[in-house]
């Protein structure tokens, strides 16, 4: 083997060893992204629950946003698309 091919033989080994991790790399950083997006989505669908049965109990609107930490008119907004 020449010095030539042998060079170029260790090149295409070091592209496919980086090509790998950066594979590795993508992937679990999609995961985490992925799991960060899930864990937020769940906190607001749990919030968003929780705002449905405080208006079901007929709690006023300001102590519900005051709570959720959310302005009364988002609360209206809720209670509104919710037909409540």
């Amino acid at each position: 083997m020449t010095y030539a091919m042998e060079i170029e033989r260790r090149e295409r080994i070091a592209r496919n060893i980086g090509i790998e991790e950066g594979m590795k790399e993508g992937i679990q950083k999609g995961l985490k992204e992925g799991m960060q997006k899930g864990i937020k989505e769940g906190a607001q669908k749990e919030q968003l629950r929780f705002i449905v049965s405080m208006i079901k109990k007929n709690l006023p609107l300001d102590v519900i946003a005051e709570l959720a930490e959310l302005s009364v008119a988002d609360i209206e907004k809720i209670k509104c698309d919710y037909n409540l």
